[in-house]
């Protein structure tokens, strides 16, 4: 049988009885094991909405020792056919429910994130809470959105959990989105993304130079020069450094007592540099989304990025176009203001209104929006979207959708009308029911649910590679997962 052991009583210990479980699981480690679980629940449209430490447990089973979540005795099933569910009355504890559960407000899968992000300020804090100490004013500090971050160091810990206990629902990543986000990078994947995006062209005002070991700084310069003031350097740097780490850099080894040269490599590798530019990762992190078209980026950034990387660049185009200056403009919901201040769009949405706080339906339709302000439409097919099983989604000439079918889907197709399909480009459905096609590539469903209602899609446009009976079936699946969410400007 297993042994468990509560979060709570952990946090509370004192440090020689924490001293095993620190050795093997690190806080960022545990916080990612309590994130997978979340994120599993939720792939099954389960909101657990009571997670707080109590609720969390180290099980050593078979000598492996694992946080897990406990007590679904709150559990909810979201219904299919809907991004959320009805409250009936407040449930959950005090202190650990967000601001739309206090009200007694429909809820979603935001609900968990609040909770958990209150239990990752909770870890990396030895038992702090972000909205303070005192359980009876916690309630109201999070109807108010009254926090504090003040005891955290790292700059990924602070920008991760602050969105993650936003007052809005809408601004709080996925568990997906968090399991993929910098802080909970190890050493190995932090320094695989500085050597992949040394092409940053952003100017930081202090010397980078000064900040490294003088004999350190010497050697390298026989080989290279370094401008002290470019971020971009500073990456070819860490990138040069790394690439002859070892061997060829024995000797200075020697003479540099540094702790870029400690063992284990490559976390005190990495320590070295993020101690001396604590925000070098969050900052390249944050100015590379523009690449995340890159192959070599691509694993480092969800998808909804790439959207979001979609609409700047139609921006940024249609900005140039106009005579404007946008090259200093890297933040793409500062470009959308600049952009809609410049009356470049049409009138559907308002200048003070973020780009982020509208529903992925929305974002698809300003993206159309912007290609019409430039008075014509792609001819070619643009990227719109990918499910896990390699089909490819495309917009086209008048705001269609078509997919390129991957060899999963193609086997399927084969195996339900013992054809392969007989083109490779197919119609999946006409503007309407796009919509809410990308709004089921977009936002994160597991792909199972994606390939079953991708099948339901193609049915629905009347693809005669399926039977008649296969096209009725998938209709009415189709208008049971349909959602219309309508477009608002507040």
């Amino acid at each position: 049988m297993a042994a468990v052991y509560p979060l709570h009583k952990w946090m509370n210990a004192i440090d020689e009885e924490k001293h095993f479980l620190t050795r093997v699981l690190s806080s960022e480690e545990i916080l990612r094991q309590i994130t997978s679980g979340v994120e599993y629940l939720h792939s099954t449209r389960r909101i657990h909405r009571d997670l707080k430490p109590h609720n969390v447990l180290f099980a050593n089973r078979a000598q492996t020792l694992r946080a897990v979540i406990a007590d679904f005795g709150l559990c909810k099933e979201i219904s299919h056919g809907k991004d959320f569910t009805v409250c009936s009355g407040v449930v959950g504890t005090d202190g650990w429910m967000p601001p739309e559960a206090l009200k007694g407000e429909n809820t979603s899968y935001p609900w968990d994130i609040f909770a958990l992000g209150c239990i990752y300020y909770y870890v990396l804090t030895d038992g702090s809470h972000p909205f303070g100490d005192s359980a009876v004013l916690r309630s109201s500090k999070i109807l108010n959105g009254e926090y504090s971050l003040e005891q955290l160091y790292s700059p990924e810990a602070k920008r991760l959990i602050g969105l993650m206990i936003s007052t809005s629902p809408i601004d709080r990543p996925s568990a997906s989105e968090i399991l993929i986000n910098p802080f909970l990078w190890n050493s190995q994947k932090r320094l695989d993304f500085f050597n992949q995006a040394n092409n940053a062209e952003i100017i930081v005002k202090k010397n980078w130079n000064d900040e490294i070991d003088e004999k350190l700084r010497q050697h390298c310069l026989k080989k290279q020069t370094y401008k002290g003031e470019s971020v971009q350097q500073l990456l070819r740097f860490i990138r040069n450094t790394n690439s002859h780490y070892g061997y060829h850099f024995i000797p200075i080894q020697r003479e540099v007592k540094s702790p870029l040269f400690d063992e284990p490599y490559p976390e005190k590798f990495v320590l070295y540099f993020t101690t001396r530019f604590p925000l070098l990762l969050l900052h390249v992190y944050e100015v590379m989304k523009v690449c995340t078209g890159e192959q070599k980026l691509k694993t480092f950034y969800p998808d909804n990025i790439k959207a979001r990387v979609q609409i700047l660049r139609i921006i940024s185009m249609i900005l140039i176009l106009r005579g404007y200056d946008c090259t200093h403009y890297s933040n793409y919901n500062e470009m959308l203001s600049i952009f809609l201040r410049k009356k470049c769009a049409a009138n559907l949405i308002t200048p003070n209104l973020k780009l982020d706080a509208l529903p992925t339906e929305g974002k698809i339709r300003i993206i159309l929006e912007l290609m019409k302000a430039i008075e014509r439409l792609p001819d070619e097919p643009q990227w719109c979207g990918e499910d896990g099983h390699g089909n490819r989604y495309y917009l086209i000439g008048d705001g269609r959708l078509y997919v390129e079918y991957g060899a999963k889907l193609c086997g399927m197709l084969k195996r339900a009308s013992n054809n392969m399909p007989h083109q490779k480009w197919k119609l999946l459905a006409e503007t309407e029911k796009m919509w809410n096609t990308v709004s089921l590539i977009m936002e994160g469903f597991d792909e199972s649910e994606i390939s079953r209602k991708v099948a339901s899609m193609l049915a629905v446009a009347k693809e005669k590679i399926l039977s008649a009976a296969q096209i009725r079936t998938a209709e009415q699946q189709f208008y049971l997962h349909m959602r219309r969410i309508p477009i608002t400007t507040h």
